[in-house]
């Protein structure tokens, strides 16, 4: 049975009606046609954070409304197997507080990675680290302070420490080649020397 005659089924058997949220929550969409979810921010485990997230659900388990643990972000429990919807639009219509226990579904594509980094600052910086041409997923952090000057920018070890995250636990010793800030945008090279190969490595850092 195709997932999109199932959710149907069950949205039927539970006589949804179209229900807002009082105040601001992440809306998913549900594509009858294709068995696409659309998750614009889905956090995993209460922890990292993913955008665009785009999934392909062939079962949608257990589907319940209006359900209390459901808060007024996306989430995804990977212990359990859940995935809580605060809104969720099929077909025009928007149903509330929407979980999904033990679905079956397949990535088809995410985007920036969102980290809260619990400061007070009050911009959003979205950093692309590139390795020998290769992209790696964007990182977004949340609520960040921005450098007032190129020194400050360029000393923050924190700053330097997104590329070192990135190598996927490759060890060696790093050498900074450059670094620039522009007020927005700030730019760093690296270059990580292992007693086999050297990396380059490059940061591009926006302030929004």
């Amino acid at each position: 049975m195709r997932c999109s005659t199932i959710i149907r089924r069950c949205i039927g058997l539970l006589g949804a009606a179209a229900v807002s949220w009082a105040g601001a929550v992440e809306t998913a969409s549900f594509d009858l046609a294709t068995g696409r979810l659309t998750l614009p921010l889905v956090k995993i485990d209460g922890n990292t954070q993913f955008r665009d997230v785009i999934l392909r659900l062939s079962n949608p388990g257990q589907l319940q409304l209006n359900d209390s643990a459901v808060g007024s972000q996306i989430e995804f429990l990977s212990s359990g197997n859940v995935l809580r919807l605060p809104q969720v639009t099929v077909a025009g219509v928007t149903y509330p507080r929407v979980s999904l226990a033990n679905p079956a579904f397949s990535l088809e594509s995410y985007g920036a990675i969102v980290l809260d980094t619990n400061l007070q600052g009050q911009y959003r910086l979205e950093v692309q680290v590139t390795a020998q041409g290769f992209a790696a997923p964007p990182i977004v952090l949340e609520n960040v302070p921005k450098p007032s000057t190129q020194d400050e920018f360029c000393n923050d070890p924190q700053l330097r420490e997104n590329i070192i995250q990135s190598t996927s636990g490759i060890t060696g010793s790093w050498a900074m080649n450059s670094c620039s800030f522009n007020g927005t945008v700030g730019n760093i090279s690296m270059t990580l020397t292992t007693p086999f190969f050297t990396l380059p490595y490059s940061a591009t850092y926006t302030y929004r």
